[in-house]
């Protein structure tokens, strides 16, 4: 299972509260430009023109966060997957190097030991076989050989 994104720096109402905020914000600075217009103050109409802008722009963001919201989500899904993707990759990697080590030290056991302990076991099983009297000269011969 995959377990849920969880957000990276921020909750889901923090966005939306900053969002909120800003409009609010850009209302007062309009009604601040408009209360100018008639107090004598000098306001340009490009000040009002880019509240205006930066309200209509924060006013779109807040009715498309959920997309946007949805995207990161599936940003950071894609991230932790990618990152899940490199530890298996990393975990398999160390169990191919595991086998390949154990397959190597069946191969010297089936190929190296095995037949020196059936040598052991003939030579054993010769000298065995002999007289006591020879064992002394059977056993330097077979240590020569």
């Amino acid at each position: 299972t995959i377990p849920q994104s969880q957000p990276l720096h921020y909750t889901h109402r923090q966005p939306t509260t900053i969002t909120v905020v800003g409009i609010v914000a850009g209302l007062f600075l309009i009604m601040y430009d408009i209360s100018g217009i008639f107090s004598s103050r000098r306001i340009g109409l490009m000040s009002m023109a880019d509240i205006l802008v930066a309200e209509v722009c924060l006013i779109v963001m807040l009715i498309r966060f959920e997309e946007l919201d949805i995207i990161q989500q599936l940003e950071r899904e894609v991230k932790e997957l990618a990152r899940q993707n490199q530890q298996v990759e990393q975990q398999r990697e160390k169990m191919t190097e595991f086998w390949s080590n154990a397959q190597q030290l069946t191969e010297l056991w089936l190929y190296r030991t095995v037949p020196r302990l059936d040598l052991y076991k003939e030579v054993h099983s010769q000298l065995e076989d002999a007289p006591k009297e020879d064992l002394l000269t059977n056993i330097s011969g077979a240590n020569q050989k």
